[in-house]
């Protein structure tokens, strides 16, 4: 995951990733992320919920690189959540444009180091106080695919109070044919085991 991780951040930087932009139903592809996480969620008696102001909204993106943000969210606020909590996943469509929110009640993060914790390798220090937590380069990654589909994403965080983050992603230009993807299958589970490896082992 790490190796991986660092590969996709470097080829970011140096603007070498290819994203693969087609036709998604993005209500699809993060309800199905939701539903593929809640076996790892129930470990700790977490409860995810995914509310949605639409049925369907189609956006032009990279399947997978939605897919690791969107998972990248959740693996977080389940590692740094407390057992016997509830993590709210909420996606609200415009015009132009679909915002996905992941909202925890965990540990939070000082504001003194909310803008660090997108740079690689860099943590929030409560968290490193949690064994084994990862490399903190997770979020450096996912800050990189978001800003490649033309987006930004938010920090919402108090100290001891939980934490919010926000993915805008713009529409994009769709193809004149139509097209609608559920999530890869191939190799799901694997990526799903790799991805929550460093919660539970």
């Amino acid at each position: 995951k790490l190796i991986d991780n660092l590969i996709d951040t470097t080829k970011l930087e140096g603007e070498s990733y290819n994203l693969n932009k087609t036709n998604i139903d993005i209500v699809n592809v993060v309800e199905s992320i939701v539903d593929s996480i809640e076996v790892y969620a129930n470990q700790k008696n977490i409860n995810i919920i995914f509310d949605t102001n639409v049925e369907e909204f189609i956006i032009n993106a990279d399947l997978e690189a939605i897919d690791r943000i969107v998972m990248n969210l959740l693996s977080n606020a389940i590692k740094f959540s407390p057992v016997n909590e509830t993590i709210e996943v909420t996606l609200n469509a415009e015009k132009d444009k679909v915002k996905i929110s992941v909202k925890d009640n965990g540990m939070g993060i000082a504001e003194e180091e909310q803008k660090k914790i997108f740079n690689r390798f860099e943590q929030a220090t409560n968290s490193k106080r949690i064994e084994g937590k990862g490399s903190g380069i997770g979020l450096d990654l996912v800050s990189y695919l978001v800003k490649a589909h033309g987006g930004n994403i938010e920090l919402k965080s108090k100290l001891n109070e939980g934490s919010e983050f926000i993915v805008t992603l713009p529409v994009g230009k769709l193809n004149i044919i139509e097209e609608k993807h559920e999530l890869m299958s191939r190799n799901k589970v694997e990526q799903l085991e790799i991805e929550f490896s460093d919660i539970y082992l």
